[in-house]
């Protein structure tokens, strides 16, 4: 595939408010970015993949 005819990325988008499961989209979401911040010791350690 040349450079010519990589498309470019997809732009995020968000639900509008008023759509039926817009607070379980900022749930999944919360929970999706504090997932990093819940294994950074994990990481840091390394003790966790023996638990």
């Amino acid at each position: 595939m040349s450079k010519s005819e990589i498309p470019n990325p997809p732009r995020a988008t968000e639900p509008e408010e008023s759509w039926e499961h817009f607070e379980l989209f900022v749930s999944v979401k919360k929970a999706i970015f504090s997932l990093p911040s819940r294994f950074r010791e994990c990481f840091e350690y390394q003790w966790c993949a023996s638990d």
